[in-house]
């Protein structure tokens, strides 16, 4: 920080010289924290927040016609459909 001098000078326009020196000053620094709140705040946000980026596999099917189309007509002949696996009983869970 700038050194204050002891005592304030007199006259008028050297008064209002260091009040606009001092608000320019606090400006700076207002814009100096912000700046840096919003940094920490999206660093925190991207270290600890939620993931937006997990994707359905259940979705990537509604457009599997449209990326067959795409790749032309004999593709879809080209990709085989794999098996599903038959569905496991589970024997019933006994109760207490």
């Amino acid at each position: 920080m700038k050194d204050v001098p002891g005592t304030l000078p007199d006259d008028l326009p050297a008064s209002h010289a260091m009040i606009r020196e001092l608000v320019d000053t606090v400006r700076e620094q207002g814009r100096l924290i912000d700046g840096l709140q919003h940094q920490l705040a999206k660093l925190l946000r991207a270290r600890f927040g939620r993931s937006s980026e997990k994707i359905d596999p259940d979705q990537l099917l509604l457009f599997a016609n449209e990326i067959l189309a795409a790749m032309g007509p004999d593709a879809a002949s080209k990709v085989e459909p794999k098996p599903e696996p038959p569905a496991a009983t589970k024997p019933p869970k006994e109760g207490h």
